[in-house]
């Protein structure tokens, strides 16, 4: 950029270089094959192993054993057992929950969802205790909710299939 701007007189002949250049390489063909040669790299799956596949429900433990000491050891348990997304671990509702249970308190949102941004919150009064329990109760909440998706995606994919 500092380029740019000590050689502005070279600015209307650069960008007409550029132009050229793009109207050389850029086009509307060019792009469709890079996308043709993409898709067809794409490896397609039965559509019984995707949307035509029976809902994926599947109960949450509530109970955690009480072998497991360590809070990491806790929660990766709830993530496999109680939500069933073990592939979820480590990513940021999983670290969101170790913290929390960690510490013992969170930042309660008040439109009382999963996504928002602790930032946001500007009080104390925005704190709330926060145990290993409570998280098992929201786990088993959330996997509730997945399991209504399921039901009616399936249900949705199922309906269009027989045409109504």
């Amino acid at each position: 950029m500092l380029k740019l701007y000590h050689k502005q007189e070279q600015l209307p002949d650069l960008g007409a270089q550029i132009r050229e250049n793009a109207l050389d390489h850029y086009n509307w063909d060019k792009t469709a094959d890079v996308w043709l040669k993409h898709i067809t790299k794409v490896e397609t799956k039965d559509p019984h192993q995707t949307w035509l596949s029976p809902p994926q429900i599947v109960q949450p433990t509530t109970t955690i054993p009480s072998d497991l000491n360590s809070m990491v050891d806790k929660v990766n348990y709830l993530f496999a057992n109680t939500l069933h997304k073990p592939e979820w671990v480590g990513g940021y509702l999983w670290k969101k929950i170790l913290k929390d249970c960690t510490f013992g308190y969170r930042c309660e949102n008040v439109q009382k969802d999963f996504y928002f941004n602790e930032s946001h919150v500007q009080t104390q009064q925005g704190n709330q205790a926060f145990s290993i329990d409570e998280a098992i109760k929201e786990l088993a909440f959330f996997r509730g909710q997945i399991n209504e998706w399921e039901q009616a995606r399936y249900e949705t994919v199922s309906s269009m299939r027989r045409g109504q």
